[in-house]
């Protein structure tokens, strides 16, 4: 379970996405000339929360050398938010002085972060709708057994769940037409499968959309200033 985030962390001063990172960091207080290696916990493009017990004065000019897969980001910044409950001591840094080089490990950083987001994403939306999950009768009455399908054209939709994202938007295609096909067909689905045909097209429409690189969770919309 990813950690909880501080209460009113950035509120105000985020002015973009921020991306859970588990990344070391060496945190050295520029007053006192303290260093002590610690945990970036989030980082966008003007700032990261460092988790750590040292405490910190709202204002403290802080230096960062972050490491993330092989690659190491050096940063000044100050303090904005010191964090000091229980569970979530730590700071909140916003970036003040950046090199060019740095700034180019800093969007390699957060490029690697997207890439990484939108996969976790893909993933647990595939699990929580992925038609093989359903268990007893959910799965015998909606969706059929996932390796022989009760319904001719639930092999479409499996076939889009199980795709790759770079495939997913022809198989949603093309699960969506056979679903169409089934729905102008003479022959009446009844109850059964008029409730499977509207689950696999709602769920469907969701994966497309949760999936789509546009798409952004709604926490990422709401933090963005």
């Amino acid at each position: 379970m990813a950690p909880k985030e501080p209460p009113g962390l950035y509120a105000k001063q985020r002015r973009a996405p921020r991306h859970d990172l588990g990344a070391a960091v060496e945190l050295t207080d520029l007053e006192s000339g303290r260093t002590k290696v610690a945990l970036v916990r989030a980082l966008n493009s003007y700032g990261c929360f460092v988790k750590t017990d040292i405490p910190f004065r709202a204002g403290a000019r802080v230096a960062l050398k972050i490491t993330h897969k092989g690659s190491e980001l050096s940063v000044s910044g100050r303090v904005v938010v010191p964090v000091a409950d229980r569970t979530n001591k730590g700071i909140g840094v916003e970036f003040s002085e950046i090199d060019s080089i740095d700034r180019e490990r800093l969007d390699a950083f957060l490029a690697d972060l997207v890439r990484e987001d939108k996969s976790t994403r893909f993933a647990t939306l595939q699990k929580k709708l992925r038609i093989h999950t359903a268990t007893g009768r959910e799965a015998r009455d909606r969706f059929g057994d996932p390796d022989t399908p009760r319904y001719a054209w639930q092999q479409t939709v499996m076939d889009a769940f199980r795709s790759s994202r770079d495939s997913l938007p022809a198989k949603i295609n093309a699960a969506e037409r056979a679903i169409s096909a089934r729905l102008a067909d003479t022959d009446d689905a009844d109850i059964e499968e008029q409730l499977a045909l509207k689950d696999a097209l709602h769920s469907l429409r969701v994966l497309l959309k949760e999936t789509s690189p546009q798409s952004a969770p709604a926490e990422e919309k709401k933090d963005t200033a």
